[in-house]
């Protein structure tokens, strides 16, 4: 439902555009936002680091855990470009994730099973 409200800075918007303070607001909302997805990231890679460690698979638990621990320290500093290799590292490790449990290849990791 689209309130009146609603249609009348639509109709300001289409006729005046936007101006510069509004541009601003969004674009620093956009980079707010993308910078958010990287602590994302970074949750995703903690949780597939436990599960790698403790499931024997080492490399890509410990591989997990660096990267998230590096997201983590650069996200705060993206603004000179740090963060955005947390991205690119995640990507990376995706793609060889996916590659290794492809193969299915499995270590022991020494952890007794008891039922």
């Amino acid at each position: 439902m689209v309130r009146p409200a609603d249609r009348l800075l639509a109709a300001d918007v289409s006729r005046h555009g936007i101006g510069t303070a509004l541009a601003r607001t969004l674009v620093t909302v956009n980079e707010s936002m993308y910078v958010a997805t990287w602590f994302l990231f970074a949750l995703f890679l903690a949780a597939a680091a436990v599960l790698g460690l403790t499931g024997g698979r080492r490399a890509l638990g410990g591989s997990a855990a660096a990267i998230a621990a590096f997201t983590v320290v650069a996200a705060p500093l993206a603004f000179n470009g740090v963060g955005q290799a947390s991205e690119l590292l995640f990507f990376a490790w995706t793609i060889g994730a996916s590659i290794t449990l492809l193969r299915g290849e499995t270590k022991s990791a020494g952890i007794p099973v008891t039922a």
